[in-house]
């Protein structure tokens, strides 16, 4: 489910796909729990980031970790 809404579209892809999967990953990785946590099935979830421009919701917590590193803040940025 870390696909970028280009790449389940098919479309060409390029740096920032890397860049979604791994601020997806550090969102898991923060929270213990998927980027999208009330997405039924991974079918469901694809359709709605590739169609509906579905993005993970980045929690307030997050936000004070991302702004306190550096590097968790330009990942913030990117995604």
């Amino acid at each position: 489910m870390y696909m970028a809404p280009e790449a389940v579209r098919g479309e060409e892809q390029g740096m920032p796909v890397d860049v979604w999967a791994l601020g997806c990953a550090v969102i898991e990785m923060a929270t213990g729990r998927p980027p999208w946590p009330d997405v039924a099935n991974e079918a469901e979830g694809i359709r709605r980031i590739g169609f509906f421009g579905d993005v993970p919701v980045i929690q307030d917590y997050l936000i004070t970790l991302f702004y306190n590193n550096s590097i968790l803040l330009y990942i913030y940025k990117c995604v």
